[in-house]
């Protein structure tokens, strides 16, 4: 559970007793008991609300069916302060941080949340502060935590593929940070076969918008991808997931036929089978 930032700090408190036992009449007990009772109401209702969010939050499936993503909408909309709206942030992103498969699932409910704005604070501007934060400690998290950093990337990418600003576009200032943790895996020599994989799956997702932002990034890309397959002593799995990369570029980024892919999957099952063997 993390820790809730802004709850029971008696938000006013200090400035409310010291008026309420100013007044004449002897009535300043009475006013700050008074005062207190609300402070603590309001705090036990903040919590109570973060708590079932983060329940909520928590329990949320992959594929989530309209009406939880719609109960999760109605409860933020209760948020009164602005650390709560950055604790609800902090929630949504860790769960996508350590659970990289609800990555899509965290970026298209960031996106039904961005318009949110609570004292001056904005859902987008915060999201994307988190994002931006750890970015700019990439390569200390790859180090530190390999499967946070795949969690990073991965929503870093699903964000820029569901999220959208207030004008409807994506987040193409998003796209440089992207390149720069793709190559940071392909530049590594001790890339592992799930690094390759989350590529895959991630490029595979949002190759088209990429491609269009820059062509020449991509095409770079793809030349780096042909290197690692042919050259550099790739495992077998890891030589497949960017084969299927390549072959999905050269498809335009649509779907594979379901015999290619099939064809994909089976190989990979042959390869972790004979793995295990």
């Amino acid at each position: 559970m993390m820790t809730s930032t802004g709850r029971g700090r008696g938000r006013g408190r200090g400035l409310l007793a010291t008026q309420s036992l100013s007044k004449p009449g002897g009535g300043g007990d009475a006013a700050l008991k008074s005062t207190t009772n609300v402070n603590n109401t309001e705090d036990d209702q903040s919590a109570s609300c973060m708590n079932d969010l983060e329940q909520l939050i928590e329990t949320l499936t992959l594929e989530p069916e309209e009406e939880d993503i719609a109960k999760i909408q109605t409860m933020a909309d209760t948020v009164k302060t602005s650390s709560d709206l950055k604790e609800l942030a902090n929630i949504i992103y860790n769960r996508c941080i350590k659970d990289r498969e609800f990555g899509k699932t965290g970026a298209c409910l960031c996106d039904r949340l961005a318009n949110m704005e609570v004292e001056g604070s904005k859902f987008r501007n915060i999201m994307l502060s988190l994002v931006q934060i750890d970015y700019k400690d990439k390569d200390s998290l790859r180090t530190k935590s390999p499967g946070r950093f795949l969690g990073f990337v991965t929503f870093l990418c699903q964000v820029f593929g569901n999220m959208r600003t207030a004008k409807g576009e994506p987040f193409n200032v998003l796209s440089g940070p992207i390149y720069d943790c793709i190559y940071t895996i392909f530049d590594d020599d001790n890339s592992s076969d799930d690094d390759y994989e989350c590529l895959l799956l991630q490029i595979q997702s949002i190759g088209k918008e990429l491609e269009a932002f820059d062509e020449s990034k991509m095409s770079e890309l793809m030349e780096k991808v042909r290197t690692k397959i042919i050259k550099d002593g790739r495992s077998a799995r890891a030589r497949c997931s960017l084969l299927e990369l390549l072959e999905s570029y050269s498809k335009g980024w649509k779907t594979l036929p379901n015999e290619i892919t099939r064809y994909y999957c089976d190989t990979m099952a042959e390869i972790f089978t004979d793995a295990i063997c």
